[in-house]
């Protein structure tokens, strides 16, 4: 259009015009710019005003200005190299729009004919964007040439010209067809097409620029009007446009037919002003172009009026062009353009329908995991675009992500999905997403500070305690991430993608594991893609495993195209003159998308028939393009395959030698073997993982590792400090040392991540590559084991601790075998754990006693040494202390603690020890724990110790106003809710138990131990409570934190105590029995400690639940002598307990009619339980005792004795907290009744254990009584 119709400025047009032309006019005076840009002129530079991009951007002139912005020519400072830049002049909200669509138009687009843009910046209200400097001719200057009319010229050379011109407009047109042609596949129009908007560089490299009026054609049309006007240069215009009807990509082809017209006659095919030319279009056709000059090429004619056909219909495309114009030389070698692969979708319906079923289902409030995997290039990926691109129609919120091969980040997987979670938050308004904060969203930004871009983020309250801890730092930073995403969740449906998962680490799937996991997993689908091979793979089986039976998990396998399929893709992607070849394209392809896709180039490129010559292969096809490249590009590609993912372009370029890039990257673009992206930097990376397979095995290995050196060179030189990356390019360059310095560093950043499996496979390489004499491997063997004890894999820690012992001096060793010890036994082996500590024990001066009676012995004079030696403590200068005795409290604390889970006794005795050292050496942070650890110890003897354990937690208390150390007043807490479980206060335990767990996850190091020791007394209590919901809620939670770490000990110790009881709420008795089983084989067989107890108690339960009222007895008669002369017995929690249970197993075996010798035998234990648990000072043990006395009355045919204990038992238990044992006791109690009023209190039990989250009440007080006839 000519400036008066519309007078917006775009940059690449403004590049067009040289010095001195006319800014509102459509021509020129044919001059090229300098081939140079030119050196800042001061006189010029000091009429800029004040400008932000000066900061990077040296500005060179003022190109000019339109309606629009203000265009400049720039050095940028950081790439060195010219660029144009342009900037907004108008920050409305509609210029803003426009402004920002021209930029983003072409984000899709990578193609040597068509402008590269680069960066588009916002600073304060500042708003341009750059991109590349083209120096050139406009279309119609260049063709025709600057020959006269004809003159005094020789006739011959004057024919030469003009066949020179011919050729010169074919080679631009096959081109100008390529750039089109990508333009359109990427989904756009470019809707202004016109001569001074396509410019040919000296080199012959023509260029498609101006897209100031491009608009989105995804569905092929779009109006041509905007604001009441058309939009569009008049002459350039098609009839359609002109018509005000929908333009399409036929429209942009019109504007060709008009240059190409142009170029062969010098005029334009319709004469006068806009109204006018707009009209004719309409009513006639073009004027053949040899009416006007004689001696015109047929073929180029014939285009011409192709071209300009009022029948949209009729216009060639971008293939038929190709076609038309052959294949000659035309400054780049052309690329046949069928689209882009990654754009196109046929078929995959059922999968399609598969997806959105899992989207239906996250509907219901549960969270969906789809598995998408098959071969490369299968077109796993266009399958979930193209599902994703119909969600995004509607209000979905979609987050995707990919992991890369040789990214090394931190939580790889996720990493790119919080990028776009962050990209998501910063386009809602900033209200809103303060609503979405979770309360621990500082934790989630130190994790992935690239959520601090968010405002809401860093404004949200700040919680007032540090977080020392780095696994409890990680664990409240997960707990945010699902805390957010369940809030986003809640508001519109969720969906994340994550592709090329098979890239993944443990770490991530952890976390991804976590997110999906009920009972607060957010109502998301979650779809995973990754190739094949990599479904058994331990990233995906971790995912997996751990998704399980607690979500809606789904595979979705994606195979070959049918054959009809691959046809309708091949059709779609061939021009109509060689459509007839479809099927042999999709026969050979064999319904591999990609092959489909790249044959057809092959095809176009060549000519040369699918089988023609041998099996044509995309390896083959791809390594024909690959060798074919010039030096340069060959190299520039090399090094983006060697990075093995995303890789700074600049730095790519200084891999590879390259003083610029443009033309390599040119190249490569063209040849569909890279993709490049901009962001805060352009980067680089192969078109598709078979790419850089290939140019990877076809590199010699010396090649190999010299690209991978050079790289490394670069990184460094560029200010990389990516230690991951660099061990890993060092390593394969053979720079062992090296690699072996940057893994260490990578490790240590990686464990400050919280990553500690990582962390502990950068330790290992860093061990692989340091030489056996380097004095360091003792210390980096530490730092591994302190890795994996982070990680929970205590054994291996432990293993490792021992070997760094063995070169360390004797103080450390000593210190490096006690962790050793400790990890052992908190791992649950008990022979290398007792072993281990036995080699420290000796080295410290201590022993462990000979035989049970030594035991007891020294436990008894530890004891009367502690009373007589009272609660008052005399602080000493550490200074003073003996150097051993401050060993000695580390490992009597250690063992005290270790062995609290199995070895009662021997945990006792170093307790007490563990007391009366921290008294002797004055240390006030070792009493305090002491002393708060026997607070839980003396309480389990119950209700007769309760004066002498409040004693000892206000002594204990005291001690903390002295010391400003955390881990007491976190253990004082523990002890305190123990002491309260003990008690029967269980509601008071779970208080107490969850403050400590706060102080001891946020305030202290290595207390997971401790943690999990609360969380199974915690289970328990809500177990009593009744409260079975939240039983399997936390047990949930809890598991998958020992799943996390891989805890296989704490894992076990959670699952198998009365909490199984959940599992039969369920009415899960196969789950319930697998629980137990799981326990039992990792219980070790000489633990008798609290887990042995529980598991019992457990396994009864289950036993009580099923059909076979003989397991209860034997299971008593071989596991409860054990436990009965075992050092459980002192506490009062479990011989309550446990002779509750005995009594109850009792009474089902007299319910089962045995004979009278045994009957006797089992009446007299029953009896002698009901009295016991009568006298018993424990206010939950008397009901307890009316129960069993009930059930034996009720079996012996005493009617009323047993309605009498019944109606006393329930109102005594509602008392205790019980509320679920009250329910059963009322349920039993109808049922013994009978008749109306009998049902009526079974269906008041029933709603009661149904409120409890109980599906079968009849059988779950089968399981809680069992002891009573009608079983």
């Amino acid at each position: 259009m000519s400036r008066d119709d519309n007078t917006q400025l775009s940059l690449e047009e403004a590049m067009s015009f040289r010095s001195g032309d006319d800014l509102t006019g459509d021509g020129g005076d044919g001059k090229s710019a300098p081939s140079q840009p030119r050196e800042p002129d001061p006189g010029e530079s000091a009429q800029f005003v004040s400008f932000a991009a000066d900061k990077r951007f040296n500005i060179v002139r003022r190109v000019g200005a339109g309606g629009m912005g203000v265009v400049y020519e720039a050095i940028d400072r950081e790439r060195a190299h010219p660029v144009a830049l342009k900037t907004l002049l108008n920050v409305s909200p509609g210029a803003l729009y426009r402004f920002k669509r021209e930029f983003r138009a072409l984000a899709d687009v990578a193609h040597p004919n068509v402008i590269q843009l680069h960066e588009l910046f916002f600073e304060g209200e500042q708003i341009f964007f750059t991109m590349e400097y083209i120096d050139g001719l406009e279309f119609v200057e260049y063709v025709r040439g600057e020959a006269d009319d004809g003159g005094d010229a020789d006739p011959a050379a004057l024919a030469a010209e003009r066949e020179q011109g011919w050729e010169r407009l074919r080679a631009a047109l096959r081109q100008l067809a390529a750039g089109l042609g990508a333009l359109h596949a990427a989904g756009k129009l470019h809707r202004d097409i016109k001569p001074s908007n396509v410019l040919i560089t000296r080199e012959g490299r023509l260029v498609i620029l101006d897209f100031g009026l491009v608009s989105d054609s995804i569905t092929e049309t779009v109006r041509s009007t905007e604001a009441g006007g058309v939009v569009g240069t008049p002459a350039y215009i098609s009839p359609e446009q002109a018509g005000g009807q929908p333009a399409s990509t036929a429209s942009d082809w019109y504007a060709v037919g008009v240059m190409v017209f142009q170029a062969l006659t010098g005029e334009l095919p319709f004469k006068g002003k806009g109204l006018k030319i707009m009209i004719a279009k309409q009513e006639r056709d073009a004027p053949v172009p040899s009416s006007i000059v004689s001696g015109l090429p047929k073929d180029l004619e014939e285009l011409c009026l192709a071209l300009l056909s009022r029948d949209p219909k009729a216009r060639p495309g971008s293939a038929e062009v190709l076609q038309r114009v052959g294949s000659g030389p035309t400054g780049i070698r052309p690329r046949a353009s069928v689209g882009q692969e990654r754009d196109l979708f046929v078929g995959r319906e059922a999968q399609l329908r598969a997806l959105q079923d899992a989207a239906a289902a996250t509907q219901k409030g549960r969270a969906a995991l789809v598995q998408v995997y098959g071969r490369s290039g299968m077109g796993k990926s266009a399958l979930v675009r193209e599902f994703l691109a119909r969600l995004q129609r509607g209000p979905a919120v979609v987050l995707a992500g990919r992991c890369y091969e040789r990214e090394s980040v931190s939580f790889k997987a996720l990493d790119s999905l919080i990028d776009a979670l962050a990209k998501h938050l910063l386009r809602l308004p900033e209200a809103k997403v303060a609503e979405l904060m979770p309360r621990d969203v500082h934790a989630l930004a130190r994790v992935f500070p690239v959520l601090q871009r968010v405002k809401a983020v860093t404004q949200a309250p700040r919680r007032s305690v540090d977080i020392p801890d780095p696994r409890e730092l990680r664990r409240r930073a997960f707990a945010a991430l699902k805390e957010l995403l369940a809030r986003l969740a809640d508001r519109a449906p969720l969906v994340l993608h994550i592709d090329d998962l098979q890239w993944g680490d443990r770490d991530s799937a952890a976390l991804l594991a976590d997110l999906l996991r009920p009972p607060d997993a957010p109502a998301l689908l979650l779809i995973a893609s990754y190739r094949t091979e990599a479904h058994n793979g331990a990233v995906l089986k971790t995912l997996r495993e751990a998704a399980r039976g607690e979500l809606d998990l789904r595979e979705l396998h994606i195979g070959p195209l049918s054959e009809a399929d691959a046809e309708d893709l091949a059709q779609s992607l061939l021009p109509a003159g060689l459509r007839a070849r479809a099927r042999q394209v999709a026969r050979e392809a064999q319904g591999n998308p990609l092959f489909v896709s790249e044959l057809v180039r092959h095809l176009l490129a060549t000519g040369e028939r699918p089988g023609e010559r041998g099996e044509v292969t995309l390896d083959r096809v791809l390594l024909a393009r690959i060798d074919g490249l010039p030096p340069p590009a060959r190299r520039l590609l090399e090094i983006a395959a060697v990075a093995g993912g995303p890789v700074d372009l600049r730095l790519a370029g200084a891999a590879a030698g390259l003083p610029e890039t443009h033309s390599a990257l040119a190249t490569l673009r063209s040849e569909h073997l890279v993709l490049t992206r901009s962001g805060d930097s352009e980067v680089i990376e192969t078109y598709h993982d078979r790419v850089r397979e290939l140019v990877l095995a076809a590199l010699p290995p010396d090649d190999l590792k010299a690209r991978h050196r050079d790289l490394a060179f670069a990184m460094e030189n560029h200010g990389e400090r990516d230690s991951d990356t660099l061990a890993l390019h060092y390593r394969e360059a053979g720079e062992w040392e090296r690699a072996g310095d940057y893994a260490q560093m990578a490790a240590d950043q990686a464990a400050a991540a919280l990553a500690f499996d990582r962390a502990a496979r950068l330790y290992r390489l860093a061990l692989e590559f340091k030489p056996h004499s380097d004095k360091g491997r003792a210390e980096l063997s530490v730092r591994l084991a302190d890795a994996l004890a982070n990680a929970g894999r205590g054994v291996k820690a432990a293993r490792l601790y021992l070997e760094a012992a063995a070169s360390e001096p004797p103080a450390r060793a000593l210190e490096l075998r006690r962790r050793a010890g400790e990890q052992f036994l908190r791992a649950g082996q008990l022979p290398e754990g007792m072993t281990t500590i036995r080699q420290v024990l000796a080295a410290a001066g201590m022993s462990l006693p000979a035989t049970s009676r030594a035991l007891h012995t020294s436990l008894a004079w530890e004891r009367a040494r502690w009373r007589l030696r009272g609660l008052g403590l005399r602080e000493r200068d550490p200074k003073t202390v003996d150097p051993d005795d401050l060993v000695r409290l580390a490992v009597c604390r250690t063992l005290s603690s270790s062995l609290s889970a199995h070895d009662l006794p021997l945990s006792a005795l170093f307790q007490a020890r563990y007391l009366n050292l921290s008294y002797k050496t004055g240390n006030i942070f070792h009493a305090a724990c002491a002393l708060a650890a026997e607070v839980a110890a003396v309480s389990s003897g119950g209700e007769a110790d309760r004066a002498r354990t409040e004693k000892l937690a206000s002594a204990a208390q005291a001690l903390l106003q002295r010391t400003p150390e955390a881990l007491p007043r976190g253990l004082l807490a523990l002890s305190r809710g123990i002491a309260a479980f003990h008690f029967g206060r269980w509601r008071e335990s779970i208080v107490l138990l969850e403050q400590s767990e706060q102080i001891l996850r946020g305030e202290c190091t290595g207390t997971n131990y401790e943690i999990v020791s609360g969380q199974s007394h915690r289970l328990i209590a809500h177990f009593l409570l009744g409260d079975l919901r939240v039983v399997g809620q936390r047990l949930a939670t809890f598991i998958a934190e020992a799943r996390d770490r891989d805890d296989s000990w704490s894992d076990a110790l959670l699952r198998g105590g009365p909490q199984v009881a959940y599992w039969l709420a369920e009415d899960d008795l196969p789950r319930a029995r697998a629980e137990i089983g799981y326990v039992q084989q990792r219980l070790p067989e000489e633990s008798l400690g609290p887990p042995r107890l529980w598991t019992f108690v457990g396994s009864l339960l289950v036993d009580f639940y099923g059909d076979d009222p003989a397991a209860p007895w034997g299971r008593v008669e071989r596991e409860f002598a054990d436990l009965e002369t075992s050092f459980l017995f002192h506490s009062q929690w479990a011989h309550v307990v446990l002779g509750f249970l005995r009594a109850q197993a009792a009474l089902l075996r007299l319910v089962s009619d045995h004979g009278d010798s045994e009957r006797a035998g089992l009446v007299r234990l029953v009896e002698h339980e009901a009295s016991r648990l009568a006298l018993e000072t424990a206010p939950w043990a008397r009901p307890l005792g009316e129960l069993v006395g009930a059930g034996l009355a009720a079996i012996q045919g005493q009617r009323e004795r047993a309605l009498a204990g019944l109606r006393a038992a329930e109102p005594g238990l509602r008392a205790a907290d019980m509320a679920m044992y009250a329910a059963a006791a009322r349920r039993r109690l109808g049922e013994l009744t009978g008749g109306d009023k009998g049902a009526e209190l079974v269906a008041a039990a029933d709603i009661a254990l149904g409120e409890q989250g109980v599906r079968r009440p009849d059988r779950m007080t089968r399981a809680l009584l069992p002891g009573f006839p009608g079983r």
